[in-house]
């Protein structure tokens, strides 16, 4: 199997999309047997499966990626591994035992906060922070709000599962806890 890895400068790159070498690493029977690099070009995204697929690549293992570049490596059947961050080598070391990557190899952030409603970022799961705890899995419509206040209690741009509450998923301001500060989404900041 060949699995290729981001690379910049011995760490997997941040941000697939800015991304122009891959450490691409044949494994057999749980060890790496050969490793070599590669530039490839992922703007081009009309070639980008071929590219992927020219180099014989079964596996792709990447920071944050954009959803356009993630459909056409999906698509093209080559395993997507994304939000992954460290060094490439602990990464590749650690895929070819058959380890989980996740949490170690997880980049800061993901599943550790908001997801903003997307279940394909940070492997697949929906996470969100309240207080200091983690929950994987939001209150859905049972009238506990996100913070176990009731119904209405949240900041109102809701949409986890398609929020009812007033300015549910709209981006209006509802009868949320905060201060106000950017509802609306207009990046003014706070003017007077």
């Amino acid at each position: 199997m060949n699995v290729a890895i981001t690379d910049w400068d011995g760490r997997v790159s941040p941000v697939f999309d800015c991304a122009s070498r891959l450490l691409v690493a044949e494994i057999r029977d749980g060890a790496v047997v050969s490793r070599r690099h590669e530039r490839f070009n992922p703007d081009q995204s009309t070639v980008l499966a071929e590219q992927l697929h020219r180099l014989g690549i079964d596996v792709l293992i990447c920071g944050a990626i954009s959803r356009t570049p993630s459909l056409i490596v999906e698509q093209s059947g080559i395993k997507l591994i994304p939000f992954i961050g460290g060094e490439t080598d602990a990464v590749l070391e650690a895929y070819a035992r058959g380890d989980r990557l996740e949490p170690e190899f997880l980049m800061p952030g993901c599943g550790r906060g908001r997801q903003r409603g997307n279940k394909r970022a940070c492997g697949g799961k929906r996470a969100c922070t309240i207080g200091n705890r983690e929950v994987s899995v939001m209150p859905r419509r049972d009238g506990t709000g996100p913070m176990g206040q009731g119904p209405g209690t949240g900041r109102g741009l809701g949409g986890c599962v398609g929020g009812r509450g007033r300015g549910a998923g709209t981006g209006q301001r509802g009868q949320g806890m905060g201060t106000g500060r950017g509802a609306g989404g207009r990046g003014r900041g706070n003017r007077k």
